[in-house]
C-alpha cells in the first residue's frame, strides 16, 4: 500500500489514544480507489480453456487499440491482436446450459 492510502485511511477513522477497531474493508476501499485511479488495465485468464473461433475474423486476425486506463488517457494505449484462437476462463464455460442462468 502506498503512503497516500494509509494516510487517507487514518484521516477517515481518526487517530486517538483510545483503543479502537477499524474495519479492514475501509482500508481495502481506499486501496481500490488508489489502484482505480493509477493502475493500467490488463487482461488475465487464470484457469484457461482454449477456444477456436470458427469464422468472422480475417485469416491473419484483427488488430485494435485498447486504452491502458478507461478514465485516464495520459496512461497511453496498446495494440492488441485478436486471432481465431482465444482463451476463456474455465469458470465462464459450461457444456450444458443452466435454464436459470441469464446473462
Amino acid at each position: 500500500l502506498s503512503a497516500a492510502v494509509i494516510n487517507r485511511f487514518c484521516e477517515a477513522i481518526g487517530v486517538t489514544r483510545s483503543r479502537m477497531t477499524a474495519r479492514v474493508e475501509l482500508l481495502e476501499q481506499f486501496a481500490r480507489q488508489e489502484l482505480d485511479a493509477n493502475a493500467p488495465r490488463r487482461f488475465a485468464v487464470l484457469k484457461p480453456i482454449k477456444v477456436k473461433l470458427g469464422r468472422g475474423l480475417p485469416e491473419n486476425g484483427k488488430r485494435f487499440v485498447m486504452a491502458n486506463h478507461p478514465k485516464d488517457e495520459t496512461l497511453g494505449s496498446r495494440e492488441l491482436h485478436l486471432t481465431s484462437t482465444i482463451f476463456i476462463e474455465a469458470d465462464d464455460f459450461r457444456e450444458v446450459d443452466d435454464p436459470k442462468f441469464f446473462g
